[in-house]
């Protein structure tokens, strides 16, 4: 059974150093323990001076012989380890071999304990109780090297190593025994932090926000099943970007989007200046009976539901006719008569489009050929030109879900590692993972859309 650590007590004015100053410092030795403090037998005699001034300190520590470098590492041993035999004499109320009726406890040996430190590597001896267990404060229950191998777990797995591949890298990482089900159960451990993420409070305001889903499979009942990933991401007063919301439901009807829709508000989501989504049915729905803002329809899914009904051979002519709809004009006769420049300035991208575009002259032209798209294009003018309202130099990033696309392809191409989740719990565990990881890159990169350009609009509301 390892010793108990040497203890050690300092009597006396503290204040050293000062001319004349003969404070007194006594050491008490316990025999038997000199060891733990690297002193050996050469050095039986100083227990015959328990007692020293400071003048005489410097040339005690010089006759005890420890390895050259090594002072402060076994005086920091030898301090940590007399802190934990008063933490565990304070909690089980006695010393040890001392008969008290205050005694809750019995001591049970020591366990060893390695510690690396900036004066160098600790051997700690850590006190055993009979009942329960003792564990001081200054450590932590993993050390850093464990803790490190659990980050890279974590990470590999969100990264798109499969459990079944990360027994190998285990392997190469030094640690041959880890299965499948220990990654599964390191990996738990992110669920506090997905489940503060999708809970967080939502402050301040909010000028736009993107609504849609993705589909991925996971096993229910025995069956194999499609569910729905629901996703909000939203641009706030400062043109800064970050995903709102994320949930997982069966599909994607009105009443899902509702709770879905209901939740963010519910966490602090106000009214937003315009909402952009494709043209679910459900998802209209419930925008119109939960947050009654303007929406923009998907310009990329108007585009493919129109092209549905041309010919293939004729699909390039009217996707580029469709595409100048929405254009504005822009003539230069215009500019000169006004004395406008040809080249405006910067800050003139950044105000709303007023210029006509030339929507109402492309579905006459495709009307007697195609009087199908013709009559989509009158009935979907509002929806598909609501992102006009605002500066011409956003319209790339508002007239579309192209933005939120993006990290749907993003959790496909991590998930398709997976194949088929096992539940629920695990789809939110990684989804929410890559999506708080995606908010903290986000974090650190420039403004989405301009600030200084939402500053006024957000004025003049």
């Amino acid at each position: 059974m390892p010793t108990r650590p040497t203890r050690g007590r300092i009597t006396g004015d503290p204040t050293v150093g000062e001319p004349g100053n003969r404070s007194r410092i006594r050491l008490d030795v316990i025999p038997g323990r000199d060891q733990s403090l690297g002193v050996s037998s050469e050095n039986q005699n100083l227990r015959n001076h328990p007692e020293m001034t400071t003048d005489t300190l410097s040339a005690w520590l010089t006759q005890v012989k420890l390895p050259a470098g090594n002072f402060l590492r076994e005086l920091m041993s030898c301090t940590l380890n007399w802190i934990m035999e008063e933490e565990v004499a304070t909690l089980i109320g006695a010393r040890p071999h001392q008969r008290r009726s205050q005694r809750s406890n019995q001591r049970n040996g020591y366990r060893k304990r390695g510690w690396k430190t900036c004066v160098g590597y600790l051997e700690l001896l850590i006190p055993k109780l009979r009942k329960g267990s003792y564990f001081p404060q200054f450590l932590k229950r993993r050390c850093l090297v464990e803790e490190t191998l659990l980050g890279v777990v974590r990470e590999a797995w969100v990264s798109g190593v499969s459990t079944r591949s990360m027994k190998r890298l285990a392997v190469v990482l030094g640690t041959p025994n880890l299965s499948r089900s220990q990654v599964s159960r390191i990996c738990r451990e992110l669920d506090q932090r997905v489940q503060e993420f999708r809970q967080r409070p939502i402050e301040g305001d909010w000028m736009f926000l993107w609504l849609d889903a993705t589909y991925l499979k996971v096993r229910l009942d025995g069956h194999v099943r499609s569910v729905a990933v629901l996703i909000a991401m939203g641009v706030d007063s400062e043109g800064r970007r970050e995903v709102l919301g994320l949930d997982v439901v069966s599909s994607e009807s009105r009443h899902s989007w509702s709770e879905f829709l209901r939740s963010l508000q519910h966490r602090g989501l106000k009214p937003v200046r315009l909402i952009i989504s494709d043209e679910h049915e459900g998802l209209k729905a419930a925008i119109a009976a939960v947050m009654p803002s303007r929406r923009q329809r998907c310009r990329v899914h108007f585009m493919r539901n129109l092209l549905a009904h041309v010919p293939r051979s004729d699909q390039a002519r009217v996707a580029e006719l469709i595409r100048s709809a929405f254009r504005t004009d822009e003539p230069e006769t215009a500019r000169e008569s006004s004395g406008t420049p040809a080249n405006p300035a910067p800050s003139e991208a950044n105000q709303p489009s007023e210029s006509p575009c030339r929507w109402q002259q492309v579905p006459d032209q495709l009307a007697a050929q195609y009087p199908q798209i013709s009559e989509m294009m009158i009935q979907a003018q509002n929806d598909v030109l609501a992102s006009q309202q605002f500066p011409l130099a956003w319209q790339s990033q508002l007239h579309s879900t192209n933005p939120i696309e993006r990290l749907n392809r993003e959790i496909k191409r991590r998930t398709d590692a997976v194949g088929v989740f096992p539940d629920v719990d695990s789809i939110l565990r990684l989804v929410g993972t890559l999506l708080l990881q995606q908010n903290r890159q986000w974090q650190h990169e420039k403004h989405y859309l301009d600030p200084g350009a939402i500053r006024p609009i957000v004025a003049g509301a």
